[in-house]
């Protein structure tokens, strides 16, 4: 073959990449591979067929040419090229969540980016090292790595990438239940998206800031975050966001008891995180299967959706979802009356959430195991779980978590205390006033809101203060959102 046929063959390898065409590409640079006789050129392309076979999911071949480069990488002692290639195996061992690998390749190309002063690749690993410690449940360890790759990032004037990081530091706080600093952080990074006319990852972050609205019970606006994301992200033909969007979108259904349309979202979200092989977006997407046929009362449905999910969530060491799925089986059980089994998995799930630093699982698991001795008459164990639950949901401003706890407690309390039956009903009624929310909420509507009222009003007829119920009643229409709440067991 001629100098002008491996010119044309280059061309062709260059043009199939571009246009997306990767099966098409990996064909063309196999054949690449095999006239090439220059190290560093062979490096080059065993380097770039790597990518392609991790952008197909073919990870073990992607594997498997990346270490091929690296041999050659090593061999031309190519500093720049072996840090590039030990961050791309990073990526791909995250991407099969083994996170713990990706670190340690992360780490030794962050030695050879400080070694050979490349601020930007730098930058991008401790970015890339970040998210495998948040995946880890090391949240610390991840804002640490974050906001040092934030500082390079506007150093060299990097915006596109200071965008992207204040996105994960965003997620970092969501997890930690900073739902005020995650906020900031997405606005952020919006700003700077929309600046730089960056569709796809506008999709992203409007995403995320619909998460948060969620989470604080801003439904509405959630709704309007998520399908605005959902626009962007089919435009941009961004697959993978648009499995995210439709989740979320189910879940926020789900919260507001609109079982059809959560369960056609997951559905969506499933065929696509199948199709695309996304095995932790699979695994979470399973797990709110799972979370639906639970509400809807259908617990041996939900408990094989929630199975699926916590093989997947083991198989590839994705610690939140593990965390989130034992909780939810734990209240599918109790849901069945097995309280034995529910306590297993609820305090399997609460030893993970501690482990991991995951707050919001920590005190719905408190909660539930609270209830579950509270159910079978252990009253002073279920005393400390909801003490313990009380302290977490006021740490992450978990309000309704907080109303509910403390209305445990008094109900708990009530025939032996009265007193602190009473001030738990006060404490719930300072919660309930302290909460401002736009939108005004028929609560009669919503199983949610009339349980609610219901328990307010058994706790003060038990104590004595039925002249308090009115001044609550009047701020629960104000402030309580459709959102599920069985026997005041919370979902994840």
């Amino acid at each position: 073959m001629g100098i002008f046929d491996f010119l044309k063959l280059g061309r062709e390898y260059i043009y199939l990449k571009q246009a997306g065409k990767y099966e098409d590409a990996l064909s063309v640079g196999k054949k690449i591979l095999k006239l090439v006789k220059e190290k560093n050129l062979k490096g080059f392309y065993f380097n770039d067929l790597g990518v392609l076979c991790d952008n197909l999911g073919r990870y073990d071949d992607a594997l498997r040419y990346y270490n091929d480069a690296l041999k050659i990488a090593r061999e031309i002692k190519d500093r720049s090229g072996e840090g590039t290639i030990l961050s791309n195996i990073g990526i791909t061992y995250r991407k099969i969540g083994k996170y713990e690998d990706a670190l340690k390749n992360y780490n030794d190309a962050l030695k050879i980016a400080r070694e050979i002063k490349d601020r930007s690749e730098e930058g991008a690993t401790l970015n890339y090292i970040g998210f495998s410690y948040r995946k880890l449940g090391k949240h610390k360890d991840a804002l640490k790595n974050y906001n040092d790759a934030l500082k390079i990032a506007r150093e060299i004037k990097d915006q596109r990438r200071e965008g992207a990081i204040l996105n994960y530091i965003g997620l970092t706080y969501d997890d930690l239940g900073k739902c005020e600093d995650a906020l900031k952080c997405y606005e952020d990074a919006l700003k700077i998206r929309r600046e730089a006319k960056d569709r796809a990852e506008e999709g992203t972050i409007l995403s995320n800031i619909g998460i948060i609205y969620r989470k604080i019970g801003k439904y509405g606006d959630a709704l309007e975050y998520y399908n605005d994301a959902l626009k962007i992200r089919i435009e941009v033909k961004d697959r993978a966001g648009e499995e995210t969007t439709l989740n979320n979108l189910g879940f926020t259904y789900d919260n507001i008891e609109e079982y059809d349309k959560a369960l056609k979202y997951y559905e969506d979200a499933l065929k696509i995180a199948r199709e695309i092989k996304d095995r932790a977006g699979e695994g979470s997407t399973l797990n709110n299967l799972g979370l639906t046929y639970n509400n809807l009362g259908k617990y041996d449905k939900a408990l094989k959706y929630y199975e699926d999910a916590l093989k997947i969530a083991r198989k590839i060491n994705d610690r939140v979802v593990e965390a989130r799925t034992l909780n939810n089986i734990g209240l599918t059980y109790y849901n069945l009356g097995k309280y034995d089994d529910a306590l297993k998995y609820c305090e399997d799930a609460l030893k993970i959430a501690r482990k991991i630093e995951y707050k919001e699982v920590e005190g719905r698991a408190l909660n539930n195991i609270g209830e579950i001795y509270s159910k079978v008459g252990k009253y002073d164990d279920a005393l400390k779980y909801y003490d313990d639950a009380l302290k977490i949901r006021r740490e992450i401003k978990d309000k309704i978590g907080e109303i509910i706890t403390h209305l445990r407690i008094g109900f708990l309390v009530v025939n032996k205390d009265k007193e602190r039956a009473i001030k738990e009903g006060e404490k719930a009624e300072e919660i309930i006033e302290e909460i401002s929310i736009t939108e005004e909420i028929n609560i009669e509507k919503y199983p949610a809101g009339e349980k609610i009222l219901e328990d307010v009003e058994r706790l003060f007829a038990k104590a004595g203060l039925l002249k308090r119920l009115k001044g609550i009643k009047r701020y629960l229409h104000a402030i309580i959102r459709p959102q599920r709440v069985e026997e005041t067991m919370r979902d994840g």
